[in-house]
């Protein structure tokens, strides 16, 4: 694999004003340029206006910028960080507003402690005030992994005016979703792309990834060059032995080392820039994802168990060593996270994900997940979510440990600015069979409530049968992706699904 630079941009998290009112922050004015020399070095400048309207935009949003790089690679120049008041005052930043420190998700990982990350204070901040900061990282050539740059748009905050222009020596591949068929300026080997108004991100919650624009640049030309290539960071660091493993050489066991006994570090892979040895991550107990994968993968190999690694992306975006979601290692039927030992399902991660194995793309066919749940309560001797008022036994139907209920949307808003999407298609039956207390009767009204619509149906039915309570809760959706068109149609389907009349049975 060819050493290049990468660059990943991390929007911050803000809270939208309320309709009628300023954004807490604006920025007038961001500039990236990335040049990428003939020698592998490179160098990266970032500048900013940032007009604060706010108390909060400066109290607890954008007081400060932080900035991560390695110092035994990288060089970091603050070229210029001022505020301009209101008034036009300019105030400049005083030497003890940078502040270098350890980054917080190198915390636990003493390999790592040479990352740094520059924290600049922003002073004179005030209402209706503009943040200047202008800095250059210059990387020597042999450090980063992968070249590919991939900037999303997820801040909370506009963006009045965004310049990007990458200096590379060979050809770019490049894929922007700001706005669709927007093509660089090309002059010579520079390539410039000029934005306006590109709008801020809605402060809500289950935000459709694929509605969010970004723009990534790679000089790997195709999708399969760069998912193999971290496929093959991974596999070539798995190639080492460990030497004081004391476990069985079995699936179960291995599993539970790696998950359990090796502690997880929170460094990306794109930060990290390199993947210890299995021996040297076995020494310290503790690893990164791509750390632990590896260290996963060796242990297989020596106890001769089939493996294979699967490395997921963002559906919407071209695989890269930025855009990488996650790493499991599949045995046989199993796959699971060495990070932490979650489990993967192929059909599950299909939705919002590409899925490469051993570097080659796999083709899964997403179908409704189908869950069937059934409960079968005494309320005579199960007294879980049974309550008693006025001589009433009121019982709460509890929610399953699969399906909608884990999704957590509760309360949803009248309206939604982004478009909303769930984890899976679902199909989902949940069936309970409830005894009810000796010498008591069916005090709830027996019901029989539907809502169909485009977005899916809902179908709640009670009955009476022998003395039981019999319910039977239904939800299909059939839309992954809810757009702002239908998103009226979700909510009358969730208020439904939710709703505790629904969710309660009554005996006297």
């Amino acid at each position: 694999m060819k050493k290049y630079i990468l660059l990943l941009i991390i929007g911050l998290i803000v809270t939208l004003p309320s309709k009628g009112q300023p954004y807490e922050a604006v920025f007038n004015k961001v500039a990236e340029a990335y040049t990428i020399n003939n020698d592998g070095s490179t160098e990266y400048r970032y500048q900013k206006e940032l007009k604060l309207n706010t108390h909060r935009s400066f109290d607890s949003m954008y007081g400060e910028t932080f900035i991560v790089y390695n110092p035994a690679y990288q060089t970091l120049k603050i070229n210029e960080s001022y505020t301009k008041q209101a008034d036009g005052t300019i105030v400049k930043a005083p030497s003890n507003a940078f502040n270098p420190s350890l980054p917080s998700f190198a915390a636990d990982a003493p390999a790592y402690n040479k990352l740094t990350e520059m924290v600049v204070t922003h002073t004179g901040t005030e209402l209706g005030c503009t943040i200047y900061l202008d800095y250059t990282i210059t990387t020597k050539a042999g450090y980063q992994a992968a070249n590919d740059f991939y900037h999303q748009f997820n801040d909370y905050s506009p963006i009045k005016e965004y310049t990007l222009s990458i200096t590379a020596p060979e050809n770019l591949f490049y894929q922007q979703t700001i706005k669709e068929g927007v093509q660089p300026q090309k002059n010579g080997n520079t390539y410039t792309w000029k934005f306006n108004n590109i709008p801020g991100i809605a402060p809500e919650f289950y935000i459709a990834q694929s509605t969010i624009p970004y723009i990534f640049a790679s000089t790997e030309q195709s999708n399969e060059e760069r998912a193999k290539a971290v496929n093959d960071l991974i596999a070539k660091a798995a190639e080492g032995s460990v030497n004081n493993y004391t476990g069985d050489n079995n699936l179960s066991s291995i599993n539970n080392y790696v998950t359990k006994e090796v502690g997880r570090s929170r460094i990306p892979l794109a930060i990290a820039n390199m993947i210890r040895t299995p021996q040297e991550v076995a020494n310290s107990a503790y690893g990164t994802a791509a750390e632990k994968a590896a260290l996963m993968i060796s242990l297989l190999k020596a106890a001769n168990i089939e493996e294979s690694i699967v490395c997921t992306f963002p559906k919407n975006v071209p695989p890269s060593l930025l855009s990488l979601s996650n790493i499991y290692i599949k045995s046989g039927d199993e796959m699971v996270s060495p990070l932490d030992g979650a489990k993967g399902e192929i059909a599950t991660l299909a939705y919002g994900n590409q899925i490469w194995a051993n570097g080659n793309r796999m083709m899964v066919k997403v179908a409704p997940i189908k869950v069937t749940t059934n409960v079968v309560t005494d309320l005579n001797s199960d007294k879980d979510g049974v309550s008693k008022h006025a001589g009433y036994t009121v019982y709460r139907l509890p929610s399953t440990d699969k399906g909608f209920d884990t999704w957590r949307i509760t309360t949803l808003n009248t309206q939604r600015k982004e478009a909303f999407e769930i984890p899976t298609l679902l199909n989902e039956t949940d069936n309970y069979d409830i005894t009810l207390p000796s010498g008591t009767s069916l005090a709830s009204k027996p019901f029989n409530k539907s809502i169909i619509n485009k977005v899916g149906s809902v179908e709640l039915q009670l009955i009476n049968v022998d003395g039981k309570a019999k319910v039977t809760r239904s939800i299909r959706l059939n839309e992954q992706v809810i757009p702002t068109s239908d998103y009226a149609q979700f909510r009358t389907l969730v208020n439904l699904w939710n709703d505790l009349a629904y969710r309660t049975v009554i005996a006297k």
